[in-house]
């Protein structure tokens, strides 16, 4: 779509880099912009729900900047991991997965190595080595055009299914990407006993060779849950632009 400027309501250098990649268009990011400051209250109850106030919230801050263009994009992502074992938990709290394990409800992000070690422990206490899970990207997006005095906004998704399993693999990625693998078919997985029995952990852990985090960044994206997100919101702004004419 002919939008001059998007903009990437993150402060995540790895979500900026890969919404970079997938787009192939120069983007604008919140240092860019001079928006020190951007941590909006995700209350939400959904991914699409938290993407919404995140996108909104950037479009208020924006109102109130000087020498800001006349029709931009703004973007606005929330993803997170949702395990069949947990009842799909972390899913929308996986960036603070670790304090919620904690009884900490008002402490933030954790980083990605403690909510990893906090998934293991969950999927332990649980009598398993691993489980069927998926990863969601939920992308809001406000197309703003002050000449013609309207926006539009919508939500679009991306799903990555998989296992996830304590041993983690890899070096590239972030968040629970090392964790994540997709070694085996649908069919394979629904045949998988995931029992922490000494056994079938050795057997199926040795096995698990291809996290996301082995992949380099362009084979992630042809798979991942960002990378399908962004190639619905590309089929949707090439709709729109059709539709506008």
């Amino acid at each position: 779509m002919n939008i001059p400027y998007i903009i990437i309501a993150t402060n995540n250098k790895h979500k900026q880099q890969e919404f970079q990649y997938a787009l192939n268009l120069e983007i604008l990011t919140l240092d860019d912009l001079g928006i020190l400051e951007f941590d909006p209250i995700e209350c939400g109850t959904t991914f699409e729900q938290n993407a919404l106030i995140k996108a909104q919230t950037l479009y208020h801050i924006l109102q109130t900047h000087v020498n800001i263009p006349s029709q931009y994009a703004i973007l606005a992502d929330d993803s997170g991991l949702c395990v069949e074992v947990l009842q799909g938990a972390p899913g929308i709290f996986s960036a603070r997965y670790a304090h919620m394990q904690d009884g900490i409800i008002d402490g933030g992000n954790s980083s990605d190595a403690s909510n990893r070690e906090a998934l293991k422990h969950a999927l332990k206490q649980r009598g398993v080595w691993g489980s069927k899970a998926f990863f969601q990207c939920s992308i809001a997006y406000i197309i703003h055009n002050e000449r013609e005095q309207k926006n539009i906004q919508n939500v679009v998704n991306g799903r990555c299914h998989g296992i996830v399993a304590i041993k983690e693999v890899g070096e590239h990625g972030f968040g629970y990407d090392s964790m994540f693998y997709r070694d085996f078919s649908q069919d394979e997985i629904d045949l998988l006993d995931f029992t922490l029995h000494v056994n079938n952990r050795a057997r199926y852990l040795d096995s698990l060779q291809h996290s996301l985090a082995t992949l380099p960044l362009e084979q992630k994206t042809a798979i991942s849950h960002r990378g399908q997100a962004i190639t619905s919101l590309l089929q949707t702004f090439a709709t729109l632009d059709e539709t506008l004419g």
